[in-house]
């Protein structure tokens, strides 16, 4: 395996590693139709918006917005 290749392999696990241990994707029930495409389509929009916004720990973002929701637009809405 190439270096870059190695690189995006672990890029990728550990989004996966994001997914399952912050964002709990592997105790998901939700198994029918494309409900859990969709769930990790919004799972991915969430760890992206968060480091967008400057997060490096998603387990950190996903705690401050859980305990401030009014700050919640400011994932999409920056400069708001």
């Amino acid at each position: 395996m190439r270096h870059s290749s190695r690189r995006e392999h672990w890029h990728v696990e550990d989004h996966h590693h994001v997914r399952d241990t912050t964002l709990a994707e592997d105790v998901s029930k939700i198994r029918t139709g494309n409900t859990p495409r969709a769930m990790a389509t919004f799972r991915n929009l969430a760890i992206a918006l968060a480091r967008l916004t400057g997060w490096t720990n998603i387990a950190h973002a996903t705690d401050y917005y859980k305990s401030h929701p009014d700050h919640a637009l400011d994932l999409v809405q920056p400069d708001r």
